[in-house]
């Protein structure tokens, strides 16, 4: 095996004991992995809108699956649930408002790079509308606040916390998007 056959060789096909490697062989072996995890991020969204387009298919194309049939027919034969299958068509769906999004950050082609989060975010936010995006939230806070109001305590605090965190995590994404903008 050649030198670069081996620098590009995954570590986890090295079967020498890791205590035998040096830190130059060590270095390599990162890159190389760290080269495989970015190529392999490359494909996520463009895959699940790939998958989105096929499911939409199955679920209205000529072949289609019949009337009543489809969540069942998800969750026996594609290896995920129909929630996940759900996400996937409506990435598909929305696929020319994550490009939109995407041009109007100057990052059209960057989709590839979206992490399938960052994608289901843009697809999911809300269309332009008659009503003020404030008021909007307002709405959505007040029925939050409401449904915690029902719950139990210990499920209102696990309720809460996924859901700050979820916020938390958002805004993050905006803040990154911001610094990569400017």
């Amino acid at each position: 095996m050649s030198d670069t056959e081996l620098d590009r060789r995954p570590l986890s096909m090295d079967r020498r004991p890791l205590s035998t490697f040096g830190l130059v062989d060590l270095a390599k072996a990162i890159k190389v992995e760290h080269a495989a995890v970015v190529e392999a991020a490359k494909s996520v969204v463009p895959r699940a809108i790939r998958a989105g387009e096929l499911l939409k298919e199955a679920k209205d194309g000529p072949n289609k699956v019949g009337h009543g049939k489809f969540t069942a027919w998800v969750e026996a034969n594609c290896g995920f649930s129909m929630r996940q299958g759900q996400s996937y068509m409506n990435l598909f769906k929305n696929k020319d408002k994550i490009m939109a999004a995407l041009d109007a950050s100057g990052k059209s082609e960057t989709v590839s790079l979206l992490s399938f989060r960052e994608a289901v975010a843009i697809a999911n936010d809300t269309a332009a509308s008659s009503t003020n995006t404030s008021d909007t939230y307002d709405a959505r806070e007040k029925k939050l606040i409401e449904k915690l109001e029902e719950m139990k305590a210990p499920e209102a605090e696990a309720a809460a916390e996924k859901t700050m965190k979820e916020m938390r995590y958002i805004v993050k994404l905006k803040q990154t998007a911001v610094k990569q903008a400017g």
